[in-house]
């Protein structure tokens, strides 16, 4: 397509090494509004969300990205297709590296793409961006600026750490109101829990201090269905892909490399709940994946679609 340069290949990456500073060559004046600096990693100034916002995390987003597209088959649930080949107006709410928006940009070039989140990790010069899609900042939180029923599609992925139960609630009504009579909605978590989890529940014990902390009950993954019910939608599905974590092959592998990454990340967050410093809670994730690996642990991807009433 004229004007857009693809950056990203499927797969570019071996992410368990990533140590270098992304912080070093840009001055505190540089960083957006709101955001600080936790050892050495950018983070949203937000008083729920753990991860950071930087350009470790947008590599991890991508990666996270391709794992999910590989165990899908495809980076949809819903029965859009025959819609998106037609054109249609799409919106992912919380897109993060913006990298669902560009694939789906890309193979649909008749649909038009619109992704959100409150922190500019997407792309933003135009040539990295394809005709059809576009990329702003906007808090679902705080309301969307759309009109009522301007989306035939919206779709919507691992929030699980970025709301509150009465959060969803509220996240949930917004999507109902940008989607238009007739028009499917998707949800795609993934589950924070682990099915054979390892011995060693220390990390696990952290994590879930600072979600209790912050508010955040990540079993509202299993409550995606209840959500679209509530507001009387149709043809509602609900299921999940399973994920390995360490064994299975390159994508179980890539996996915890994956999750790998995200605990480190949390780090600055969740070591002092635990009164250990950076160095101790490296180990202590490191000995998690380990484990994974040792249990063949894995990890459950729910998602529920449904059609909006007409």
């Amino acid at each position: 397509m004229v004007g857009y340069r693809q950056t990203t290949q499927p797969f570019p990456f071996t992410c368990r090494n990533q140590t270098m500073s992304d912080t070093s060559s840009s001055s505190l004046s540089d960083l957006p509004d709101g955001f600080k600096i936790v050892h050495d990693r950018k983070f949203h100034n937000s008083n729920k969300y753990m991860l950071p916002n930087d350009e470790r995390e947008v590599s991890r987003l991508d990666l996270q990205h391709y794992i999910m597209r590989h165990l899908v088959h495809g980076n949809f649930n819903a029965p859009v297709e025959e819609d998106l080949e037609r054109g249609i107006n799409v919106l992912d709410m919380g897109c993060g590296s913006g990298r669902w928006v560009l694939d789906m940009a890309v193979d649909y070039p008749n649909s038009t793409f619109t992704g959100i989140d409150m922190a500019e990790v997407f792309p933003v010069d135009p040539d990295d961006i394809p005709p059809n899609a576009r990329f702003m900042i906007a808090n679902t939180l705080k309301g969307l600026p759309f009109p009522d029923e301007t989306f035939d599609y919206v779709f919507q992925r691992f929030m699980v750490l970025s709301f509150t139960p009465q959060d969803w609630k509220f996240a949930v009504n917004e999507i109902v109101r940008l989607t238009k009579p007739g028009g499917w909605v998707e949800l795609f978590e993934l589950a924070c829990t682990t099915e054979r989890p390892p011995v060693d529940i220390t990390v696990w014990q952290g994590f879930m201090t600072v979600c209790a902390a912050k508010g955040i009950d990540h079993t509202e993954v299993w409550r995606l269905k209840s959500h679209l019910m509530a507001h009387n939608f149709n043809n509602v599905e609900l299921d999940y892909i399973s994920c390995p974590l360490g064994w299975s092959g390159r994508v179980g592998e890539m996996h915890v490399n994956n999750l790998h990454l995200a605990y480190l990340a949390m780090g600055p967050v969740v070591a002092p709940v635990l009164g250990i410093d950076q160095d101790e809670w490296s180990t202590i994730v490191q000995r998690r994946m380990d484990g994974f690996k040792e249990r063949k642990s894995w990890q459950k991807a729910p998602y529920v679609y449904g059609k909006k009433p007409v």
